[in-house]
């Protein structure tokens, strides 16, 4: 599930830099990005309970500005055409595309969930 967090920050910051500013960003994709999110928070409430929930929201809330930080700074310093752009922008493009039930099994699928 991190990796698609991570893949959803990279998207995110491709949409942020390399896309119009008129451009708003795709409704589903936002979905799709806090119900990962959402997930991911489960998950790590599964996997260690006694954690706080207020930790766990903190630690992600911290990776995230930490992503979107270095990400920033890579998409200002190399531009819109590197590869890792392109696999952010074929990310957003993907989960633009998916509701909650398809991303569900998109996520299960990949991860043998």
């Amino acid at each position: 599930m991190l990796q698609f967090f991570d893949m959803n920050e990279a998207a995110f910051a491709y949409h942020r830099h390399c896309l119009r500013t008129s451009e708003e960003i795709n409704t589903t994709f936002l979905k799709t990005l806090e119900f990962v999110a959402d997930e991911l928070f489960a998950q790590a409430k599964k996997d260690d309970p006694g954690i706080s929930p207020e930790y766990i929201k903190t630690k992600l809330l911290e990776r995230r500005y930490n992503l979107q930080y270095r990400l920033d700074h890579e998409n200002m310093k190399e531009g819109c055409h590197t590869p890792a752009t392109d696999m952010a922008k074929a990310h957003y493009e993907e989960f633009s595309r998916y509701n909650k039930k398809e991303i569900r099994n998109f996520i299960d699928k990949h991860t043998g969930g």
